[in-house]
């Protein structure tokens, strides 16, 4: 079972259970981070790219893509609610799909 006592998510950043153990898969409250993807302008790029989102059945609190000169894509998707380790995953599988020039996540 899970507490949510505010002092201590607030002094440790993140979530114990009642045995004082820290919960990795609940992030620290208020959390928002957000995940930058440069790509090829290829169409198929962004429902390729939201499918890492829904194995994980997490949906974006917002999406913003912006085509750039040469043929690339921009994104930027912000994510509330989701473990540093998550992302980092998710991160780290977006960055090894072929059209992906880099990909990297930072707070907001």
């Amino acid at each position: 079972m899970i507490t949510n006592d505010p002092a201590a998510s607030a002094e440790s950043g993140g979530t114990f259970d009642l045995y004082g153990t820290r919960n990795p898969d609940i992030p620290a409250p208020g959390a928002l981070m957000r995940l930058r993807v440069a790509t090829d302008g290829d169409p198929s790029v962004l429902p390729r790219l939201m499918g890492f989102f829904q194995n994980l059945n997490v949906t974006p609190r917002r999406l913003h893509a912006e085509f750039g000169i040469d043929a690339e894509m921009f994104l930027a998707i912000d994510v509330f609610g989701l473990a540093e380790e998550r992302l980092n995953l998710i991160a780290a599988k977006i960055g090894q799909t072929p059209c992906v020039l880099s990909a990297y996540w930072h707070y907001v």
